[in-house]
């Protein structure tokens, strides 16, 4: 809860995940040793599954779930989870990791 709440905390896990999604995918299709070879090709493969893969899962996870109307007075109450990481929503951190390698790739 200090750092994550729910499915947040995956945030951290995501980068290694695509990682190894990137170097495996490079590894089949150019052959051993490839990572190394086409580094230029792996680095924006890492970044763009990155963040890509944290606005799907940020926006599907933190959607809202139920809605609720109150007979009485017909107010509509919403409940919608929470799912951060740093208290930053999970799908906005696609949107930082995205800019993050834009910068570590032009820089």
């Amino acid at each position: 809860m200090l750092i994550g709440n729910g499915w947040g905390n995956l945030v951290p896990a995501v980068p290694f995940i695509a990682l190894g999604i990137v170097v495996a995918g490079l590894e089949i299709t150019y052959g051993p040793g490839a990572f190394d070879q086409h580094r230029s090709l792996a680095d924006p493969l890492f970044y763009g599954l990155t963040a890509l893969i944290l606005l799907v899962v940020g926006y599907r996870v933190n959607r809202p779930r139920w809605l609720l109307i109150d007979e009485d007075t017909r107010d509509a109450l919403v409940f919608k989870p929470s799912h951060t990481f740093f208290f930053i929503p999970m799908q906005y951190w696609g949107y930082i990791a995205a800019v993050l390698g834009l910068m570590l790739i032009v820089f």
